[in-house]
């Protein structure tokens, strides 16, 4: 089997670097490198290979150095071949370490080296040696000796040869080419496949690929180190970041990713990559392997827009693609929106992590986007959409990196660069409207209708009106739906969106539909051209599937109903017919007040609550006045009308109310039908009326009043006055009930009113129980007491009936009364 598996490495160094080590490798349509069975040996770490006998040999090799702090040390490999007939013990001959200006250093073993030095005939062991040297020490500054026992010598001792380190010595792999590392028995085929640098703003993130093979018989732990050391001396630590991966199995394949963020006052250039291993209990850190680093292009790590960009989440390959970039232009800034696709290659549902976007513009800058939504959820073979955006300096929209980050995880590592594109196709603004949809539950067509955006206080609603349709071939469940919105593609600060499913229903039969409106409050001066609806399936309460990322133009002016036209409330369950049955001005001292009766029909064939209604008046330039309403409170029979009373104090500028549209939608509470007009948050399915003032004449002689419950009929009016201060008005009337609704619950009043040119004195008095009782030909007595009221009415009066509402009156009726009697 082969296996591959992605890991990467940080580094930090004091003073220069902040680093973020990146899990997965990224893989670019640019990127190319050479196979791994393309390549040949590296085999340039030989120094020199020493005659014992006739046969038998001593090799130096793999001189390495191991950096420290403040420290340096020197290791190097001698390799024993027994090629005579008997055996050989590795006592005998020995290496001495020297430098060329005669300093000798003390030779240390390590701690792994064979503890039998015998070696049997036609057979070869390795030793590693090391020693503590001066920092200064240069490879071709050593001088190596071997040395065996002659007991003839004076010192008992023989230099059997010498050498140095030629210039030419190579102890780096170079590029397309591979080593194996053999310690202990472990045989690691070892190779650089790609090494690149990007300029993400602030410093460069660096990324090295490195592709180790066990040719062992058994699993080999990846417990390495890893070092990228300048060409000025600087050596940089690094550490795997994926602690999970703890080995390599027989004949398995592991590709590590190395990742670094660096200053970018360090220069690359010339580095290499060293690679030590912890040798024997006494944690001897031994250097096992040096790869010389070739940067390639920081173009070749960035993915072209029309590419895919392809990395790994949990074993499976994902896909990144851009649908679409654009700009919604202002002055100063320009919006940048892009529309991303993403796809799950692999054989599970993966969740996907929760990346970090940026964008880096052409001067360095780089400027944070929104988020896509959290915790999405990918399934195997399909496709969701993310959208992001951010707000760039118009004059820096050109030559756009996107940059997408692997933020730091908690005991993970740093924040590190997972994927980059260049974006180099930015156009206008475009819309999406409709988007087919495939889950395991249906095929659906998801549908923007339109969008209405109406007055509320000191903000504004934006509703849009989405539409779910089945076009499959089965009944299929209606998603449960979540997502958010924008406007010309940037976030309103603090604004919520609500979703609302518009009817009760849970299944979608084939070829039908069902509503959704999305809701969202922004402040009034808000400007905008197109709305953003991102859209998800909220498959459960930690799994999101991204349905579409749409971008909508369809802003509607609220439709309107002419004078004597009926609206039609359509939700399932809540069929009324609406129209307008009166249309008054009542008069107060400070302002007017508008008043509305709607006569509400009960669609339905069942006896229900009709919809609560929501309301203002538009009176154009004098501005939008919230109705105060009388909701109705009770179940309506079927068929049956019930009245709806909308009422707004305005100023007594405006005079002609036939001006004024009444503006009417279903009320809504917390993304849900309102059941009281006082609680609702929002309202929908919104249509305008054109007010036109109801035409009532206003009786002359006090016969004949009408009022909207009430017809009021005085036949008579017998006046006294009584000790000069008291005033008895006795009333011959009929009073008949005219109210043609079934909520007749509501208390009706009329002002009786005494008027002179000096003086005016009033009541007010009920209608019906605890008033003027109904029916033909009754009598009712009214009290009027003020200030020597006789002397004002000794030459008549006129009587004024007005019909009160809350303070406010409508005159309705007069008539000239010519005196009175005295008590």
């Amino acid at each position: 089997m082969n296996k591959t598996v992605r890991l990467s490495l940080t580094a930090a160094i004091a003073g220069c670097l902040v680093l973020a080590p990146m899990q997965g490798w990224t893989k670019y349509d640019q990127i190319s490198y050479a196979a791994t069975n393309e390549m040949k040996a590296f085999s340039g770490m030989n120094v020199k290979t020493f005659k014992l006998t006739s046969k038998s040999t001593l090799k130096v090799k793999d001189v390495m150095f191991q950096y420290g702090a403040s420290t340096k040390r020197v290791f190097f490999t001698a390799e024993y071949y027994n090629g005579d007939g008997s055996t050989i013990d590795a006592a005998d001959y020995w290496v001495q370490l020297n430098s060329k200006n005669g300093a000798n250093y003390k030779l240390l073993s390590s701690p792994s080296n064979p503890t039998d030095l015998k070696i049997a005939p036609k057979t070869s062991k390795k030793f590693t040696y090391y020693a503590d040297v001066d920092t200064s020490l240069k490879y071709t500054d050593i001088k190596f000796k071997v040395v065996k026992w002659d007991f003839s010598a004076p010192n008992y001792t023989k230099v059997i040869g010498e050498t140095t380190i030629a210039s030419t010595y190579v102890n780096k792999v170079p590029a397309n080419q591979f080593y194996l590392i053999q310690t202990k028995g472990e045989k690691i085929k070892s190779s650089l496949k790609g090494s690149n640098k990007i300029d993400i703003g602030n410093y460069n993130e660096v990324q090295i690929k490195l592709n180790l093979t066990n040719q062992s018989n058994m699993a080999v732990p990846t417990d390495y180190k890893y070092y990228l050391r300048t060409k000025s001396g600087l050596v940089i630590t690094v550490n795997p970041t994926d602690p999970t991966i703890k080995q390599v199995g027989v004949n398995e394949s592991v590709d590590l990713l190395l990742v670094s963020q660096l200053s970018k006052k360090i220069d690359l250039a010339g580095a290499e990559l060293l690679v030590t291993k912890i040798d024997g209990k006494d944690s001897l850190e031994v250097p096992v392997a040096n790869y010389a680093v070739t940067w390639n292009a920081t173009s070749t790590l960035i993915a072209k827009q029309n590419k895919s960009s392809k990395f790994i989440v949990e074993d499976s390959t994902v896909e990144m693609y851009i649908k679409d970039i654009y700009t919604n232009k202002g002055n100063a800034t320009n919006d940048i929106v892009l529309n991303m696709k993403l796809v799950n290659r692999g054989n599970q549902e993966v969740k996907l992590p929760e990346f970090t976007y940026e964008i880096k513009t052409s001067n360095g800058k780089v400027y944070k986007t929104t988020s896509p939504e959290k915790d999405l959820v990918l399934l195997p073979d399909k496709e969701i959409d993310i959208s992001i955006s951010t707000e760039i300096p118009a004059n820096a929209s050109d030559k756009l990196v996107l940059l997408i980050s692997q933020p730091k995880l908690e005991a993970g590592p740093p924040k590190h660069l997972k994927s980059a594109f260049l974006l180099d196709a930015i156009k206008p603004a475009v819309e999406l409207n409709t988007k087919i949809y495939t889950s395991s539950q249906g095929t659906y067509k998801f549908n923007i209708d339109s969008i209405e955006r109406l007055p509320w206080g000191d903000e504004d609603i934006i509703n849009v009106y989405l539409q779910v349709a089945n076009i499959g071939k089965d009944t299929a469940i209606i998603p449960k739906l979540a997502g958010s919105m924008s406007l010309n593609g940037i976030e309103v600060k603090d604004a919520k969106t609500s979703w609302t499913k518009l009817d009760s229903q849970i299944m979608i039969d084939p070829n039908k539909t069902a509503n959704f409106v999305v809701s969202m409050k922004v402040p009034y001066t808000y400007t905008f051209s197109k709305v953003n609806l991102k859209v998800l399936d909220q498959i459960t309460a930690d799994k999101a599937q991204t349905i579409a990322n749409f971008t909508s133009a369809k802003l509607k002016p609220v439709s309107k109903i002419n004078v004597g036209g009926t609206h039609f409330i359509s939700s399932i369950g809540r069929q009324s017919e609406v129209k307008i049955d009166r249309v008054y001005k009542f008069e107060g001292s400070k302002s007017n007040l508008v008043y509305v009766d709607l006569n509400m029909n009960n669609a339905e064939t069942r006896a229900k609550l009709l919809p609560v209604i929501k309301a203002h008046f538009n009176t154009g330039t004098h501005g939008v006045y919230d109705a105060k309403i009388v909701d109705v409170t009770t179940k309506i029979n079927a068929r049956e009308n019930a009245v709806v009373t909308l009422v707004a104090e305005l100023p007594k500028s405006i005079e002609n109310y036939n001006d004024i549209d009444l503006v009417i939608g279903e009320a809504m509470t917390n993304g849900a039908y309102a059941t009281a007009s006082k609680d609702a948050d929002g309202f929908i399915n919104v249509v305008g009326f054109d007010l036109k003032q109801t035409e009532s004449a206003i009786s002359k002689d006090l016969r004949n009043i009408e009022l909207p419950s009430y017809s009021l009929d005085i036949r008579s009016v017998d006046a006294r006055i009584s000790g000069g201060d008291k005033l008895e008005l006795g009333l011959n009337y009929t009073l008949l009930d005219n109210f043609k609704y079934a909520n007749n619950d509501r208390e009706r009043k009329v002002i009786f009113e005494i008027k002179t040119p000096t003086a005016s004195f009033e009541q007010t008095v009920k209608l019906g129980t605890g008033g003027m009782t109904e029916g033909n030909l009754q009598t009712f007595g009214i009290d009027f007491a003020g200030d020597r009221i006789g002397s004002h009415t000794v030459s008549g009066f006129n009587l004024n009936v007005y019909e009160e509402y809350e303070g406010f009156r409508r005159l309705v009726g007069t008539g000239k009364i010519n005196g009175y009697s005295m008590n």
